[in-house]
């Protein structure tokens, strides 16, 4: 977690404040060592499976039931490795801007 923080820092001048456990699981060593390091544990509050999309079909339901779920304060997870990504944030992007949801703080966060 250390090393991780000294790479986004290098790269950006920024250093994380927030950390999300991998896959989200908490565990004892995943709420320790990152208050150690001075870092908020935190995870998503809404999924939609995105993931899972394997076609753009299934990429489209994923971004509506984004659209229908989210609320403002929400953390939402996505994963960048799925090659729907894109199709998702392009859909739901625009409502999200719409609807007048800061989609900028998060950075601050870090």
């Amino acid at each position: 977690v250390a090393r991780c923080q000294e790479v986004v820092h290098r790269a950006t001048g920024i250093t994380p404040g927030l950390f999300r456990p991998p896959k989200g699981h908490l565990s004892p060593t995943s709420l320790l060592v990152p208050r150690l390091l001075g870092l908020r544990t935190v995870n998503w509050t809404l999924g939609v499976r995105d993931w899972a999309c394997r076609s753009a079909d299934e990429a489209a339901a994923a971004a509506a039931a984004l659209e229908r779920q989210a609320a403002p304060g929400q953390i939402i997870v996505l994963h960048d490795d799925n090659r729907f990504l894109l199709q998702i944030l392009d859909q739901v992007l625009p409502v999200f801007r719409e609807r007048g949801y800061d989609l900028g703080s998060a950075a601050a966060c870090l």
